[in-house]
């Protein structure tokens, strides 16, 4: 059984700013990545393809999440997420297209 503690403020901004800084380690050197990659002729096109595609991945998460927690709680669906992604980002980095990006 897992019991639900409430975090104080401090904790609560310590794991905000973790977050953050994990996001910007992430999203710097992929847009960096996919403007050195990209001809200037193209980048519109490019960039408006990466932002659309990114906000629709959100849509049917948003839409199932709701019922899944429904149905199974909201720490294991919070639980699975964090597995899924961290699966994902060891299967990426074995991926040799993106561990071997200059």
């Amino acid at each position: 059984m897992l019991i639900a503690v409430a975090p104080t403020f401090p904790i609560a901004l310590g794991l905000f700013a973790l977050l953050g800084l994990t996001n910007v380690i992430y999203y710097v050197p992929t847009v960096t990545i996919l403007q050195q990659a990209t001809p200037t002729e193209m980048s519109a096109r490019v960039f408006g393809a990466r932002i659309a595609l990114s906000n629709l991945s959100w849509l049917p998460i948003i839409l199932v999440s709701g019922v899944l927690a429904d149905a199974v709680g909201p720490q294991v669906l919070i639980a699975v997420a964090g597995g899924l992604t961290l699966t994902t980002a060891l299967v990426a980095s074995r991926i040799r297209a993106i561990s071997d990006v200059p």
